[in-house]
């Protein structure tokens, strides 16, 4: 082969092999100059190539382009036939060889890492999630295909702001082969590599947000790992970044409209099955119908212990609950040490009929599902439903549901400047509900006992937790029922015997749940997307338990407090009852 001081032997300088081929396979790509094959060689003449044809036509180029290259032009072949020649010099390596400016430049792709995976990006999609394509540092976005179906036809993307004609042709396979350029462009002299390079993150972005329920600042974290400079400085800001996944996130799940009422909401296959351990299983378990429409997701499989379901956990929340719904009713389930979310209720409103319906409902899925205790709100309506549809279940309050109360009250009895500025007035406010911790047969008169002990500005702060709470004096000297009878909220036999005396979990439930969808009042359907992803993290956990992992530790603040509550309950003594009250109330907070 004969090549700009090349020898017969195949070799440029007798250093790479030129593989032999047959010529009659020849295919001509033309160039000013000639070449020819002869003898089973191929010989170039600087200025004409004749290739094989299984390299014309696209089947392996690389290896051709492996082949240490003159100081010569190459043909402007379809990308991304060869790679970027480099100049070589003798004895230096390959990988140390400068790239030669003078050869065209394949639009290679940069390599990022997303959560440590190598990931090549091909391709760019508009903010509509349309195709486009970059060649030679130009974006180009598809004007339509050619009459035959065999071309694509793309404009440069800068058209409508640039009055920019460049055009150029592709193949209209999934490879997008360069063909040739029909028209130079106007808008700018030179490509701009740094601008292809941001777009293609960006479209990542817009991506990995329609597909995941990452955070966009994670996201944007992720993608921009390991970036060129000159791609940094070509980025969308943060606020910018955001707003696209937001916006991505909000057409993926608007795909199907959501229906102005909840009559019309009409499930797909997708929306009333999940992939469960590699087959599908319901996830709409039950589905009322009607205008008022109750519907209860959640995981098929749990049915199989819902006769293990003895302590239960019942808790409402209304941000994250889709706008179509009231609020969204969870209930968990304690199996081992830990606790499982089992049943996500869409609700229609905060009624004791709609409660009743709700349990009727889950009575109707899980025959065997009959609780030995139940802990949930301060809400008047769910306990008279329990009572009517488990009759034979215990009921139990959340003292972190009572702080809570506590503070509402504080802060409509504009009291909360002065509890957070009086260190004394604070603790005072904690020892009304302390009592909590009072043996049931005490309170009232440990009750009579703090009244005396504090002044006017408790006033109302007593006069609530009466009239709620223990019932108030009639005329006639009886006391009337409480709204909340003491058995209810009581917790020192729950402390004694190391009962759950707190609904924290409903709570952390409600967090991780608002943390995944990351928006309040979300469409159903991205809800239920979100709700599909979280009932995975459920199922592994599931089976940490069936492996006999532990259950979570809590931190140990919180072991160091409820040992001190239960040191001070074991030591309860009537005569000291305000040391008592005083002793609870140092270990715990309202916020």
């Amino acid at each position: 082969m004969f090549c700009n001081g090349g020898n017969k032997t195949g070799h440029f300088g007798g250093k790479s092999k030129i593989h032999e081929i047959d010529a009659n396979t020849e295919k001509e790509f033309k160039m000013p100059g000639s070449c020819k094959v002869e003898d089973g060689h191929l010989i170039i003449y600087i200025s004409h190539i004749l290739l094989p044809k299984t390299y014309a036509e696209g089947n392996d180029y690389n290896n051709w382009a492996n082949v240490p290259q003159p100081n010569v032009p190459l043909p402007n072949v379809p990308r991304p036939m060869y790679r970027r020649p480099v100049y070589r010099e003798p004895n230096v390596p390959r990988a140390q060889c400068t790239a030669s400016p003078m050869y065209r430049t394949p639009n290679v792709p940069p390599k990022l890492k997303i959560n440590n995976e190598s990931i090549m990006y091909s391709g760019i999609l508009s903010k509509q999630n349309r195709e486009k394509f970059s060649h030679d540092g130009y974006i180009y976005v598809m004007d339509k295909p050619s009459a035959d179906g065999e071309k694509i036809f793309w404009r440069c993307d800068t058209r409508r702001t640039t009055a920019c004609a460049g055009r150029i042709h592709t193949t209209a396979d999934e490879e997008r082969r360069f063909l040739k350029m029909i028209t130079e462009h106007s808008c700018s002299g030179l490509g701009d590599p740094a601008r292809v390079g941001a777009q293609k993150v960006m479209s990542v972005i817009r991506q990995r947000g329609a597909s995941t329920m990452e955070k966009p600042a994670q996201i944007r974290a992720a993608a921009v790992q390991n970036l060129p400079l000159a791609i940094m400085g070509q980025m969308p800001s943060t606020s910018a970044s955001r707003k696209q996944v937001q916006r991505q996130r909000r057409k993926e799940n608007n795909a199907l409209a959501s229906p102005p009422t909840r009559a019309e909401i009409v499930f797909t296959e997708q929306y009333m099955n999940r992939e469960f351990n590699g087959h599908q299983e319901r996830f709409l378990l039950a589905d009322s119908g009607g205008e008022e429409r109750i519907l209860i997701f959640g995981s098929e499989a749990s049915a199989g212990w819902s006769n293990q379901m003895e302590h239960i956990f019942m808790d409402g929340t209304f941000s994250v609950c889709p706008s179509l719904f009231h609020q969204l009713f969870i209930i968990l389930s304690k199996r081992g040490g830990f606790v499982f979310p089992v049943l996500f209720c869409l609700l229609p409103d905060k009624t004791e009929q709609t409660y009743t319906r709700l349990f009727t409902l889950i009575k109707e899925i899980w025959p065997m599902f009959n609780p030995t205790s139940i802990s949930c709100d301060f809400e008047r309506a769910i306990h008279n439903s329990i009572r009517t549809c488990f009759p034979e279940s215990s009921i139990f309050c959340c003292f972190f549901h009572l702080r809570q109360n506590l503070r509402k009250h504080i802060s409509q009895s504009n009291l909360l400047n002065l509890y957070n500025n009086d260190p004394d007035f604070a603790l005072k406010c904690k020892m009304i509900i302390s009592l909590a911790f009072v043996p049931e047969n005490d309170v009232i008169n440990a009750l009579n006992v703090l009244e005396n002990e504090l002044d006017d500005r408790f006033e109302p702060l007593i006069s609530w937790f009466v009239s709620t709470y223990i019932g108030r004096i009639r005329c006639n000297g009886t006391r009337a029922n409480p709204i909340f009878s003491i058995p209810l909220w009581n917790v020192h036999t729950r402390t004694i015997l190391n009962i759950h005396r707190t609904n924290n979990y409903s709570e952390a439930c409600n967090r991780k749940i608002k943390r995944a969808l990351g928006m309040s009042h979300p469409s159903l359907w991205l809800f239920l997307h979100s709700l599909k992803n979280f009932l995975a993290l459920i199922d592994t956990d599931i089976e940490l338990h069936v492996a006999g992992h532990e259950p979570p530790r809590k931190r140990a603040k919180y072991i160091e407090c409820d040992e001190r509550i239960l040191r001070i309950c074991n030591n309860y003594d009537f005569d000291t009852i305000l040391d008592f009250l005083r002793g609870i109330s140092h270990n715990f907070n309202i916020d």
